[in-house]
């Protein structure tokens, strides 16, 4: 991980393998946490913000999504699990 502001971080990129819906837990609502979608070559598809608690998006790029990043204020880094609800893993 990576302290991208004061105060935030960003994860590594997250191999997913043909995973279509993740969810988030405990993600802070107030629009400061962003899922961000990457293809095999880490071009950027689409991003989400949490909107509730917890949230679950099918990711854009479905088959296509090959990356993940999660950016999230430092201070959450312990409380935030992503779920990938296709292949059953976290």
């Amino acid at each position: 991980m990576e302290s991208v502001a004061t105060g935030y971080t960003l994860t590594d990129y997250i191999e997913v393998n043909a995973c279509t819906s993740i969810t988030w837990l405990n993600a802070n609502l107030n629009g400061a946490s962003r899922l961000c979608e990457f293809d095999e070559n880490k071009n950027f598809i689409d991003y989400w913000s949490p909107n509730s608690n917890p949230r679950t998006i099918t990711l854009t790029g479905g088959a296509n999504t090959k990356y993940i990043r999660f950016s999230m204020p430092t201070n959450q880094v312990d409380n935030v699990y992503l779920i990938d609800n296709t292949n059953k893993t976290y």
